[in-house]
């Protein structure tokens, strides 16, 4: 016999959809509602969050391997300040779900912040 369905326990967590917005000293990313194909009482699809109400995100923002910045948060935008102008980041967020130790694939980016007036 097999275990009933049950959305907190059998949803798997793919990479989030996020877009990553490059500026001068700064990276901007906003993850996007992640649909999943359970329909609510009402009919619409329902989203990770509204499954999961503990999810959070995790992003990380890194330059040459050395250098590392971590956000964390159930927000959906997120800005890494203090950044050097016409520099290439590489970028990882990952949805998390702690009360079920679930972790998503992280999305991963390439992204370069925009020259400044001097560079």
């Amino acid at each position: 016999m097999t275990d009933r369905f049950s959305a907190l326990q059998h949803t798997t967590l793919k990479p989030p959809d996020v877009t990553c917005i490059p500026k001068v000293r700064s990276i901007q990313m906003i993850v996007h509602p992640t649909p999943t194909p359970i329909h609510a009482g009402d009919g619409h699809w329902l989203t990770l969050e509204e499954i999961f109400h503990d999810l959070s995100y995790r992003l990380e923002l890194q330059v040459n391997r050395t250098y590392q910045m971590r956000l964390e948060g159930k927000q959906r935008e997120y800005e890494f300040f203090g950044l050097t102008p016409d520099t290439e980041f590489l970028g990882t967020i990952t949805i998390f779900v702690t009360t079920w130790f679930k972790e998503s694939a992280p999305y991963v980016c390439r992204v370069k912040t925009l020259p400044g007036e001097f560079s």
